[in-house]
Order: structure tokens, then sequence, then C-alpha cells
């Protein structure tokens, strides 16, 4: 009796620890290919500054990405924005691993967050964390937090 106890409570150790190493897996697997959920990009993300300027610049009129469940998202702008909406663009997202895709853009104004007025947007994202998301957007990292409203 002893000797099936010994064992069963071995396969029961063998097993915990197996999860906890797959768990793990996973977490670092995550970390290294910067595969992202949709559910992280959901929301109200109001633009900060380019990585380059931390110390120095300041918006005045910054954009608002919103990143909608519908998987439909607007840009938004105080400054150039059309109406009293401040649209500055609309359309459908799409993400894949570490890359937002921006589809069916409609551009509203003159504005537009890029140089480029393509139909679809490609958005790499360097890192995302509950309040921060940074992204290279042609050749510079751009940093957006997280908007309260």
């Amino acid at each position: 009796m002893e000797e099936l106890m010994g064992k069963s409570y071995t396969i029961f150790l063998q097993k915990l620890i197996f999860k906890k190493m797959m768990g793990a897996f996973c977490i670092i697997m995550i970390l290294l290919t910067g595969c992202y959920k949709n559910q992280d990009i959901i929301g109200d993300w109001l633009y900060l500054k380019p990585e380059r300027e931390l110390d120095t610049f300041i918006e005045e009129c910054p954009d608002e990405i919103r990143f909608k469940p519908d998987k439909t998202y607007v840009i938004v702008n105080d400054c150039y924005g059309l109406g009293k909406s401040l649209l500055v663009e609309n359309g459908v997202w799409n993400m894949k691993e570490s890359q937002i895709f921006l589809e069916k853009r409609t551009i509203l104004t003159n504005y537009s967050i890029t140089k480029s007025r393509e139909n679809t947007l490609i958005l790499e994202i360097e890192s995302i964390s509950k309040d921060t998301l940074r992204l290279l957007i042609e050749d510079r990292v751009e940093i957006y937090i997280k908007s309260q409203l």
C-alpha cells in the first residue's frame, strides 16, 4: 500500500512539474515572439511622444487611436479632426503576432498618422503593457498611453 501511495505521489509531482514547466515555456515563447492578443490592444490609446524626444517633446494636439472590440478603429485629433467628432481616420483593425493591420482606411482630412495613404497600414508593436503601447511607425518608435477617459 505504501509503495502504491509513493508511486502515485511521484506521478502527481511529475505532472505538476510538467504543467508548471509548460506554463513557463509558453510565457517565454510569448515574450520572445512578441505575440499579443486582441484584448491587449482594445481601448483608447493617447499619443504621448516619439521615443527619441522623451525629455523635450510636448504634443499640443495628440492623436488618439481607439481600437474597438468589434474590430473597428477610429483616430481622432483635437486640432485636425473633422467636425465635432474630431475624426481623422477610421477603418477596420486586425492583429497577427506583433503587427496591427489598419485596413479599409478612410482618411477624412489632410492629416494622417503616417505619410502613407494606402488602404492597409501595418503597425509593428514594439511592446505593450497594460498602460503603454510602443509602436514602430515608419522609421520611428511612437509611444501611446492608455487613455482613462
